[in-house]
């Protein structure tokens, strides 16, 4: 779950439809992670079916919900059109762009054969030496950030914990955490630090 929404306002929303709750989420954004709690499952189940590969479905869904939350601005309701399916374009929208270059990296092995596909380096191996060569870097760039969101990058990109496991550790949802590499991310592009955090 992205946001956590106080107990006692979380049942008195509940009864919303997904669009007045989408309005709510412009002033209070908390409010947000109960259309999360309404399609994360539905979501995850399809891309799974697209991408073969729960970890790429999980990060397509995330994907999905924080450009959904970005432009909260720019839905209107019209005749024929309801968040449910503005929502579910948007998502299908980034499936299809993982599923294309997820298909040309296969495509790309694929056409060169094994013997060649051989000689490309490894692409694990590849970025495994890389996080190693930028650490300081990556270090010196996560140090101006406050803590909440330090705390997390820490954890999850440099000593390269999982989410839930990152999550568990800090007491959080998984949602929470995901949130605050968001905006962590989002400070240091404001900050003119942006780091390649994938």
């Amino acid at each position: 779950m992205f946001f956590k929404v106080p107990a006692v306002k979380s049942e008195e929303l509940k009864g919303k439809s997904d669009e007045e709750l989408l309005h709510l989420s412009l002033s209070n954004p908390s409010v947000f992670s109960l259309l999360v709690e309404r399609y994360q499952g539905a979501f995850l189940k399809k891309g799974k079916q697209i991408l073969k590969s729960p970890e790429e479905a999980e990060d397509a869904v995330q994907e999905a919900f924080v450009k959904i939350y970005i432009n909260i601005g720019a839905f209107q309701k019209k005749e024929g059109a309801s968040f449910k399916s503005w929502g579910y374009r948007i998502f299908l929208n980034q499936c299809f762009t993982v599923y294309k270059k997820l298909k040309i990296e296969k495509d790309f092995l694929l056409l060169f054969g094994q013997e060649t596909a051989e000689l490309i380096p490894d692409k694990n191996i590849s970025l495994e030496h890389e996080k190693k060569l930028s650490a300081d870097y990556l270090l010196s760039v996560v140090s101006k950030l406050p803590d909440i969101l330090r705390q997390v990058l820490s954890l999850h990109f440099i000593q390269d914990k999982p989410i839930k496991e990152v999550a568990g550790l800090l007491g959080i949802s998984e949602g929470a955490v995901r949130t605050r590499i968001f905006r962590a991310k989002k400070e240091l592009r404001e900050k003119k630090l942006e780091y390649n955090l994938s």
